[in-house]
């Protein structure tokens, strides 16, 4: 996905919200909210917390994975470039 900010400039994209790691986050977000703390026995509260917190420590993880860089160069880690114009 590319987005251009100007004539000659544009962002590459390698991360979209679409992603299975916002999808986990999502989830273990939604999981907290739908359930108020003291609606249900505590032991069960405590595994559907547990679980909830699992959900959103993998998205959590899978977002900072998406958006490391595995170069110098890579587009993830700086986006932004110069386009048909010679360095």
């Amino acid at each position: 996905m590319t987005a251009r900010l100007d004539n000659g400039y544009q962002i590459d994209y390698g991360v979209r919200a679409d992603d299975p790691a916002f999808r986990e986050l999502q989830q273990g977000l939604s999981m907290l909210a739908a359930v108020p703390y003291g609606s249900i026995p505590n032991d069960a509260y405590a595994a559907w917390q547990d679980e909830a917190v699992k959900h959103i420590s993998a998205g959590f993880q899978g977002t900072i994975d998406a958006s490391r860089p595995s170069s110098a160069s890579s587009s993830r880690w700086w986006p932004m470039r110069r386009t048909g114009t010679t360095p």
